[in-house]
């Protein structure tokens, strides 16, 4: 049996990166808020995403956000992992299985998402933060058969803006 119990992680990123357009930049400086993303890319459900310790992905990132602008933002955050659904830890990758489960037995004619099914889990049992490391569609690794690959990223959904402790403008640029 799966025990659905979200364990606090007295861990701080202190280098945690988000790319956005240059003006969303300034504004979340401005206004020391963040405002979550709630659309079909967040897979890891709503929240303000992060790449931990990857500038060079933030500037991927907020560079294909502002191909009309024209100017993008990085900012650099502190984040404290709190009540953490860190899905790099197979039990909790598990959880997150069992409580698909339990969503497609209920909701039968409905097609299950993964970000809707974190959403739930996070909601039901109260996670600040969904932590995991992603793997794009066609990775390329390193060297063949190394297990090694390019472009993964370590990526943190913050869904508790309390767990957002400093944010800092980290570079700007034009396109």
């Amino acid at each position: 049996m799966v025990k659905n119990r979200i364990e606090h992680i007295d861990k701080v990123i202190p280098d945690a990166y988000h790319g956005t357009v240059f003006h969303n930049a300034q504004k979340i400086i401005s206004n020391n808020k963040f405002v979550p993303s709630d659309d079909l890319d967040t897979h890891l459900g709503t929240g303000v995403y992060f790449y931990e310790t990857a500038i060079d992905l933030a500037v991927w990132w907020a560079k294909k956000k502002s191909k009309g602008s024209g100017r993008y933002g990085v900012l650099q955050a502190t984040v404290q992992l709190g009540r953490c659904l860190d899905l790099i830890a197979q039990e909790n990758r598990d959880k997150i299985k069992f409580w698909r489960s339990v969503l497609v037995e209920r909701f039968k004619d409905k097609k299950i998402k993964l970000r809707w099914v974190i959403n739930s889990y996070a909601e039901e049992f109260g996670a600040d933060t969904v932590r995991c490391i992603y793997v794009p569609p066609d990775p390329q690794v390193v060297e063949e058969g190394s297990g090694i690959y390019e472009k993964v990223r370590l990526v943190i959904c913050v869904r508790n803006a309390e767990n957002i402790l400093r944010i800092s403008l980290a570079e700007s640029g034009i396109i």
